[in-house]
């Protein structure tokens, strides 16, 4: 009963008052967005942060040595879609394929290697939705790709980026990254430890 007390007394009458303080403050964080949307970034402008660098400096140094397939384990939000953007952008492929999980991943992607690569990126979506299979840089979900994988030629992409990488144990990544046969396949993941 008493730690009731003690949050009782800590309360706050919601009143007339405080509701149109608490829209006027509401209405300012929606102002802030829309200034936010209305900037853009133009190419160049992001660059590579040091775990980027140094990701891209191993990748490159694996490359040279005749690899062909890397595995980058990065904390989350530490920048793995940047840096994988930045590699490619140094890879400089005829064709990509990015591979996601989740159908809601994709358009942060695609706006990932728009700010590093530029705006007129010739990107496209391979989703439930969305078949933009022709274009130079494809972003898909394995979902989709699982479905159309054969549609394409086994050589059709130079690079393919694997985004959380753990769960491409399951069959349905296995057949796809299989069947392709790309100069460089680069993993990215923040959960190593599952299979």
């Amino acid at each position: 009963m008493k730690q009731f007390n003690e949050l009782w007394n800590k309360t706050q009458v919601i009143d007339e008052s405080f509701l149109n303080q608490y829209e006027a403050f509401i209405n300012t964080l929606k102002e802030a967005k829309r200034q936010e949307e209305k900037f853009k970034f133009v190419e160049d402008t992001v660059r590579p942060n040091s775990m980027q660098n140094r990701a891209i400096a191993n990748l490159h140094n694996l490359r040279t040595r005749g690899e062909d397939r890397g595995l980058v384990i990065a904390a989350t939000a530490t920048g793995k879609t940047y840096m994988s953007a930045f590699d490619v952008k140094q890879f400089n492929p005829k064709r990509m394929l990015f591979l996601v999980h989740r159908e809601a991943i994709l358009d942060k992607a695609v706006e990932s290697y728009k700010k590093v690569l530029g705006a007129g990126l010739d990107c496209g979506i391979l989703s439930g939705s969305k078949k933009e299979t022709k274009a130079k840089y494809l972003f898909s979900t394995i979902q989709s790709m699982y479905t159309h994988y054969t549609d394409f030629n086994p050589q059709d992409f130079d690079y393919i980026v694997v985004d959380e990488t753990h769960h491409a144990m399951a069959q349905g990544y296995q057949n796809v990254i299989e069947y392709f046969k790309p100069k460089f396949l680069l993993g990215m993941t923040a959960t190593p430890e599952r299979t």
